[in-house]
């Protein structure tokens, strides 16, 4: 087995491993990297979160279907707004797309999850 099979191999047991922890565990989180990242998409103007993510993506999808990425960085940031507040009924606390977009401009790019091309 070359290199390359052999980490396609590695990849594919964390992430079967992975799965099998969230089988144990119904209604936790687990990821290969161990952090929580949510990725929202949206038409509207804002979107909603229930719960503080390691790290945030948000996208917003315009009429044409073209996606923008609007905040791409840590979800401490975003979550600061919401606490002390009550939470809403749904569970979802609510932030407006251009709230998120000046959030952005203040995530350092080493800070980012890379696009994949």
């Amino acid at each position: 087995m070359d290199k390359a099979q052999e980490l396609s191999s590695i990849i594919g047991e964390i992430y079967e491993l992975t799965n099998r922890l969230e089988a144990m565990y119904p209604g936790r989180h687990f990821t290969p990297d161990g952090r929580l990242v949510q990725i929202k998409t949206t038409q509207r103007n804002s979107v909603g979160i229930s719960e503080k993510p390691d790290y945030l993506i948000v996208l917003h999808i315009d009429e044409n279907g073209r996606l923008e990425e609007i905040y791409n960085g840590p979800g401490e940031r975003v979550w600061s707004l919401f606490e002390g507040r009550k939470p809403p009924k749904n569970g979802q606390y609510q932030i407006s797309l251009s709230k998120l977009k000046e959030f952005d401009k203040g995530v350092l790019p080493d800070e980012k999850i890379p696009a994949l091309s």
